[in-house]
C-alpha cells in the first residue's frame, strides 16, 4: 500500500468531500478496490454504507435542487450519499439542462487575461464545460491566448492616414461606432453589408487590416432570407475621437469641426460609395439621417474643401421631412472624377462619365 503514495488527507478528500466511492478512487491511481478498502481502514476512515437499491428521486425534487437552488452536482451526491456519476445519469435520464449563468466581459478577461487561468479553470468556476467558455470568449470578442499579446500590441499602434480618412467616410456612410463595456468606454467600428456589396465589405475589411476581427453572416427570415454580412474591429482608442465628433450619445450627427477632417477625395470616395446614387445626370447622397442644419454644414465643406457646388433638396415622407444632398451635371461630373481613382469597379455605376468639355449646358442647376 505504500507504492500507492496516498495520504490520508487525500483519500479522505476523495471519499468524504468528493464523494467518490472505493471503485472511482480505484480507478483514479489504477489499483484495486481491495486495496483502497484496506487502505480506507489503516486510516480508520469510515466505510460508507452501501444502498445499491435507492430509489431515483422525482425529476421535480432534482430540478429544485439543480435548477431552483443551483446547488452542484457534488453537493446533490452529499446530500443522496451517492457518487456523482449516478447523480449525472439521474439529470440526464430526465433531460434536466441548466442554462449556465454568463459572466460579465469584464470578469471573464480579468480570469482569463490577467490571472491567466486556462479553459479548463474557468469552466470549474462555472460548472460548465471548456467549450461553454470559449462560447463566451467568442461572443465577447476575447482574443485567444496565443492572441493576446498581438491583441493588446494592436490596441496601442495609431491609425494610418488612410484608416482615418477612411473611417470619416465611413462615419458619414454607414459605418457604425458602437459602445463596448460596462461603462461604455470601449468603441469599436461596425461595419454591415448585404450579399450584393460584399466585395465593398472586404474592401473595408482590407482598409483596416489587423484591427478588423473576423467576418460574420445572418440570414434574415424576414427579409426573404437574405444574408447580411458584417465585421466589426477591435476597440482602439483613437475610435474616442471619432465618436465623439460624429456622436451626440448614441445618435450621428455633424459638426462645423467636421470641416477640418473632412478633407481628403478618399473619404468622399467612400461616403459616395456608402451613401451616393445616380439619378439621371445628377449624383445625390443619401444624408437623410442628418437635419437640415447638419446638412447645410455638409454642403459648405464640400464647396470649401472641394469646391463642389450641391443644394440640400427636401422631401416628404409619413408627414415627416427628409433632407439630402443633389449635385447637378456639372458638379456630379467634378465629383466623379475627383473620386474616381478611389472607386471599386463594381460601384463605378454611381459616378458620371462625361467630360466637362463635352457639357452641352454648362449653366445646368441642381434639380430636386
Amino acid at each position: 500500500m505504500k507504492d500507492l503514495h496516498i495520504s490520508k488527507t487525500q483519500l479522505e478528500e476523495l471519499y468524504i468531500t468528493e464523494n467518490l466511492n472505493i471503485l472511482d478512487i480505484a480507478t483514479i491511481y489504477k489499483t484495486s478496490k481491495s486495496k483502497i478498502s484496506k487502505l480506507l481502514k489503516s486510516f480508520n476512515i469510515r466505510l460508507k454504507k452501501i444502498n445499491p437499491s435507492i430509489p431515483v428521486p422525482p425529476k421535480e425534487e432534482l430540478e429544485k435542487l439543480y435548477i431552483d437552488m443551483n446547488k452542484t452536482i457534488k453537493e446533490i451526491a452529499k446530500i443522496y450519499n451517492v457518487n456523482r456519476n449516478l447523480i449525472s445519469n439521474w439529470i440526464d435520464g430526465y433531460d434536466i439542462i441548466k442554462l449556465p449563468i454568463m459572466p460579465s466581459k469584464e470578469i471573464l478577461e480579468n480570469y482569463y487575461i490577467k490571472e491567466k487561468l486556462t479553459l479548463k479553470q474557468v469552466s470549474l468556476l462555472y460548472n460548465v464545460d471548456r467549450r461553454t467558455v470559449g462560447r463566451w470568449l467568442k461572443e465577447y470578442q476575447i482574443p485567444s491566448r496565443s492572441n493576446v499579446r498581438k491583441y493588446y500590441h494592436l490596441k496601442a499602434i495609431p491609425f494610418t492616414t488612410e484608416q482615418k480618412e477612411f473611417i470619416v467616410g465611413t462615419l458619414l456612410g454607414d459605418g457604425h461606432i458602437g459602445r463596448l463595456g460596462k461603462n461604455k468606454k470601449g468603441k469599436r467600428l461596425d461595419m454591415t453589408h448585404g450579399s450584393k456589396q460584399l466585395d465593398y465589405l472586404l474592401y473595408k475589411k482590407q482598409i483596416m487590416k489587423d484591427f478588423v476581427n473576423n467576418l460574420n453572416s445572418r440570414i434574415i427570415p424576414e427579409r426573404n432570407n437574405c444574408v447580411i454580412w458584417s465585421w466589426a474591429s477591435i476597440t482602439h482608442y483613437e475610435f474616442n475621437f471619432y465618436h465623439d465628433l460624429f456622436y451626440d450619445n448614441t445618435k450621428k450627427v455633424v459638426r462645423e469641426d467636421l470641416i477640418h477632417h473632412l478633407t481628403s477625395p478618399f473619404s468622399l470616395a467612400i461616403w459616395i460609395m456608402d451613401d451616393g446614387w445616380k439619378n439621371y445626370s445628377n449624383i445625390r447622397i443619401s444624408s437623410e439621417s442628418f437635419t437640415k442644419e447638419e446638412n447645410e454644414i455638409l454642403k459648405r465643406i464640400l464647396k470649401v474643401n472641394f469646391n463642389l457646388i450641391c443644394k440640400v433638396c427636401e422631401y416628404t415622407r409619413n408627414n415627416k421631412k427628409y433632407y439630402y444632398l443633389s449635385f447637378n451635371k456639372e458638379n456630379s461630373i467634378l465629383l466623379s472624377n475627383l473620386i474616381r481613382p478611389y472607386f471599386l469597379d463594381s460601384l463605378k455605376y454611381k459616378l458620371l462619365n462625361v467630360e466637362p468639355s463635352n457639357l452641352n449646358d454648362q449653366s445646368s442647376t441642381t434639380t430636386c
